[in-house]
């Protein structure tokens, strides 16, 4: 319908004229919170939306939307979003987005209710969701990371536990001889979809345990996942010197045996920095 020089069409603002501040506002605020929940990650629309906002990033930082915000300046966002078709766009996500997870008749509220106030934990070594977030490189990864991704569309209480691998893939290289090297990169948090989890003065909620004869120390970050809970990585601190135990959250792989059952008592051991939540009998992988 035309209404004067204002095109509007199914209450998104197609105007020509500049956007408001407060409209500004209300869409850099949705993309920041929509990066932070791996919805995107599986929504196409969305994909595409953080893709056009920095191209160059998009590709070079692994189609990662927090870290394609990172890299563009808030003026830099907002002069983008004055494109009257692609600010439409986001609007037509961010409409979507909250639909999705302000959706009240969903399967889970009305075939498994209990789930609500007493939901599943879910014990993975891996979670393998997207490219953004390197923490997975087998195939029971894959499995828990669509297991998340079902439970968070069925609307079930669910929560996961695993470990934040610091350093993620490595990358490959050639040398002088012709042989292949590989290299890691430490993975920033800042640039990643997940949260330190705090406690009520705002600091990093740090535990520790006694394994053997080392005090380890280690923190809880927490990935959000669709309409599901919450999923917590624990990393192992850097006040914790025994190599032996710090290298168990550093790289995704690790075939000796004695690492995988050490990496799958840490799992179980992670849901201390997280005792707060009520959870109902366990799935492990």
């Amino acid at each position: 319908m035309v209404n004067g020089s204002h095109w509007v069409s199914f209450g998104l603002n197609m105007t020509k004229q500049p956007l408001t501040t407060a409209e500004l506002t209300e869409l850099t605020a949705g993309l920041h919170k929509l990066a932070r929940n791996l919805w995107w990650t599986w929504d196409q629309e969305a994909q595409e939306v953080f893709a056009e906002l920095s191209p160059r990033a998009w590709m070079n930082l692994y189609h990662n939307g927090v870290a394609v915000l990172h890299e563009l300046s808030d003026y830099e966002l907002r002069v983008r979003l004055q494109n009257p078709e692609l600010a439409a766009r986001v609007r037509e996500v961010l409409k979507e987005f909250h639909k999705y997870m302000s959706d009240k008749e969903t399967w889970g509220r009305k075939n498994a209710p209990a789930l609500v106030k007493n939901p599943v934990a879910y014990f993975s070594a891996e979670f393998g969701f997207h490219e953004t977030l390197p923490i997975a490189a087998g195939g029971l990864g894959m499995l828990a990371g669509d297991h998340t991704k079902s439970a968070s569309d069925l609307d079930l209480g669910f929560v996961g536990i695993s470990l934040f691998y610091r350093e993620g893939y490595f990358q490959q290289a050639i040398d002088q001889n012709n042989w292949q090297t590989e290299y890691y990169t430490l993975l920033n948090p800042k640039n990643l979809p997940i949260d330190p989890v705090l406690n009520e003065k705002g600091e990093p909620v740090v535990c520790q345990v006694e394994i053997g004869l080392n005090q380890v120390f280690f923190q809880a970050w927490k990935v959000t996942s669709g309409a599901s809970w919450s999923i917590y990585l624990i990393r192992i601190g850097r006040r914790t010197s025994n190599t032996s135990v710090t290298s168990l959250s550093a790289f995704t792989v690790a075939t000796a045996r004695p690492a995988l059952c050490r990496r799958s008592c840490w799992v179980s051991a992670g849901s201390a920095c997280c005792g707060h939540l009520a959870l109902s009998p366990l799935c492990s992988t």
